[in-house]
C-alpha cells in the first residue's frame, strides 16, 4: 500500500471515491456531503490547500482510502474528513492515513474531531483505538422549503453589520465547541448565502 499526498490530477477520482462511500451510512463521514457536486463544492472551499490536507491510499494503483484535515488556529481544533476506506484491512489503511495526516496538523492544534454516522462501525472502532472520546450523538434534521410556520408575529430582518458583535457573543455562548465560528459564518455571507436575525 502506498500513501500519497493529494495532487490536482487525483481530484475527479477522489470525488468519485468519496461520493460512492458517503452514500451509505456504514461508510458516512460528515462535512463533505454525499453527491459529487456537493463534495466538489466543499473540497473547493477547503481552508487548507488540498495537497497539504488530504492523503490518499493506493493498493495496486487503485484508490482504497482517503483522509483529509482542516484546522482553525482560533479554536485550536482540527476536523478530520475521513478516514474513508474501501479495503479488506480497513483499520490498517485508516491507521496509516491518520499517521500521515497528523504530520500536516500544526502541533498547537490540540483537538482533533471526527464526525461520522453512528452506523460507521469501522470509523468508530478506529476513533476508539486512537483515543477519541464520544462527545455527543447528533441529529440531522431536514425541512422542505416553503412557508415558515408559527413565526408570523416574529420580527425577522436581514443581517446588518450592527449585529456583528452581539451575534458573535451569542454564537460563542450557545455553540462553544462548534466547527464553524461566527466570524467564519459572517465571512461566508454573500448574495447566495444570507443570514436572518
Amino acid at each position: 500500500m502506498n500513501i500519497l499526498s493529494y495532487s490536482p490530477g487525483n481530484f475527479d477520482e477522489l470525488v468519485r471515491f468519496l461520493a460512492r462511500l458517503n452514500r451509505e451510512g456504514i461508510h458516512y463521514i460528515g462535512y463533505l456531503g454525499e453527491q459529487k457536486s456537493e463534495i466538489t463544492h466543499n473540497l473547493e472551499l477547503f481552508t487548507q490547500p488540498l495537497p497539504d490536507g488530504f492523503h490518499l491510499a493506493y493498493q495496486d494503483s487503485c484508490l482504497c482510502g482517503a483522509l483529509g484535515v482542516e484546522y482553525d488556529h482560533d479554536v485550536s481544533r482540527a476536523w478530520l474528513h475521513g478516514p474513508f476506506c474501501d479495503a479488506e484491512d480497513w483499520q490498517a489503511v485508516a491507521d496509516r492515513l491518520y499517521a500521515e495526516t497528523v504530520r500536516s496538523i500544526p502541533c498547537e492544534i490540540r483537538e482533533h474531531e471526527i464526525y461520522c454516522d453512528a452506523r460507521n462501525l469501522d470509523c468508530r472502532m478506529f476513533a476508539g483505538r486512537q483515543g477519541f472520546m464520544l462527545v455527543n450523538e447528533c441529529l440531522i434534521l431536514s425541512l422542505e422549503q416553503g412557508p415558515v410556520m408559527g413565526i408570523a408575529d416574529a420580527q425577522i430582518s436581514n443581517y446588518a453589520h450592527r449585529y456583528k458583535n452581539p451575534l458573535i457573543e451569542l454564537h460563542t455562548l450557545l455553540f462553544p465547541n462548534t466547527y464553524l465560528t461566527a466570524r467564519q459564518m459572517l465571512d461566508w455571507l454573500c448574495e447566495a448565502i444570507e443570514l436572518f436575525i
